[in-house]
């Protein structure tokens, strides 16, 4: 494994609110163009907000590469569209499409906003009010994730909720999903979803039945209980899932097979807070953390080993190949050796949390305690 430092060229963004969540806009379908607007959650403030964004569409050209960095840099300068006062801080946000944002809130709730991009307002149209909670009143609502008109949220208080976007309903309640905080969860197929907790477990969840009678399946690190803050999964290999701990250590799993991580990666030196496999470019994945530090984890050469893995990185015009059912990222006595990593910020300095991060195509965006947003160009590393 091979680490080296590059300041990535890129824009930096005084916004004047610590920053919890990043999210890019969905890109329209069908689309040839990447998304240009995106939104963010700030938290310990006196005011908190959700904010929507936007980058200059130039950077969206045809022959992007063609830009010289100083005008690239203009190009990528955020600007802000529309914002309103969010309850509690957002410790989740997800789009359910190009107008409809979700956001979950240390207070316990869950709130369904409308951007309307002719007027640029965002408006809030359905809460879900003290979702999660103790006996003695409301707890953060940690994460959420959806899949078309379901939403799903984890809580400080180990349960699960299932909610309807039409309704103020709860769905499905899975009341004992885990004995301590759930920290990340997505859907890994159509009626699973995978989530993380306090204690260092995955668990895969069946909603199509009784989660509250059966158990469900789960792998764990072994040794000691290391909380999993963080996971995504493999764009096309959908048992391949990446994890980052408490203590900045990067987990990639098989869950066809294994109840413990194929591969552990001593990574950062605090708590990884999210984790991203590039969407078109699954050989490439990020990682950012509360040391001020974000990673970008090359896999590509390593990929060479395996015929049929995509490759190719921040191409414009092309599409990434079929993925074989080999992967480097679960050849652990390899990748140890070939994964390069690059530092994209580098903690030496002493930096803020780098809370969280997202990718469209060639632009990855990262949030910060130091009240910024980053606007980094992929292509630029290749």
């Amino acid at each position: 494994m091979c680490k080296r430092f590059k300041m990535a060229d890129m824009n930096v963004k005084f916004v004047s609110q610590k920053i919890s969540k990043i999210r890019w806009r969905p890109s329209g379908t069908p689309s040839l163009q990447q998304s240009s607007v995106f939104a963010t959650g700030s938290w310990d403030d006196e005011k908190r907000q959700l904010s929507v964004w936007s980058v200059g569409q130039n950077k969206f050209e045809d022959d992007i590469y063609a830009l010289d960095m100083e005008n690239s840099a203009v190009d990528m300068e955020p600007r802000l569209l529309a914002s309103v006062k969010h309850s509690g801080d957002v410790t989740d946000l997800k789009y359910f499409n190009q107008e409809l944002i979700v956001s979950s809130s240390s207070t316990g709730s869950v709130k369904l906003f409308r951007h309307n991009q002719n007027t640029q307002t965002i408006e809030c149209l359905r809460e879900w009010d003290k979702v999660h909670s103790y006996d003695a009143g409301p707890c953060p609502c940690t994460c959420i994730t959806s899949r078309e008109d379901l939403l799903v949220t984890g809580g400080e208080d180990g349960r699960i909720c299932v909610l309807n976007i039409e309704n103020k309903q709860i769905r499905k309640l899975i009341e004992k999903a885990d004995s301590c905080t759930v920290n990340s969860l997505i859907f890994l197929r159509q009626n699973e979803i995978l989530t993380t907790n306090s204690t260092g477990q995955l668990k895969l969840f069946d909603l199509r039945h009784n989660p509250n009678h059966e158990t469900p399946q789960t792998l764990s690190l072994s040794g000691e209980h290391i909380a999993l803050m963080c996971v995504d999964k493999h764009p096309s290999q959908q048992h391949i899932v990446a994890t980052g701990t408490v203590e900045g250590t990067l987990c990639l799993w098989d869950l066809r097979q294994q109840q413990t991580p194929v591969t552990l990666l001593e990574a950062h030196s605090g708590p990884m807070w999210e984790v991203k496999f590039h969407p078109n470019y699954p050989n490439h994945l990020f990682t950012c953390s509360e040391d001020g530090s974000l990673w970008h984890w090359d896999a590509s050469t390593n990929a060479l080993d395996y015929p049929g893995l995509s490759m190719s990185f921040g191409a414009a015009s092309s599409q990434p190949t079929q993925i074989s059912s080999a992967s480097p990222w679960l050849a652990s006595h390899v990748a140890r050796h070939k994964i390069e990593i690059v530092a994209l910020l580098d903690s030496s300095g002493g930096g803020l949390s780098l809370n969280s991060l997202d990718i469209e195509d060639d632009i990855l965006l990262c949030g910060s305690d130091n009240e910024s947003i980053y606007t980094i160009p992929l292509a630029n590393l290749r």
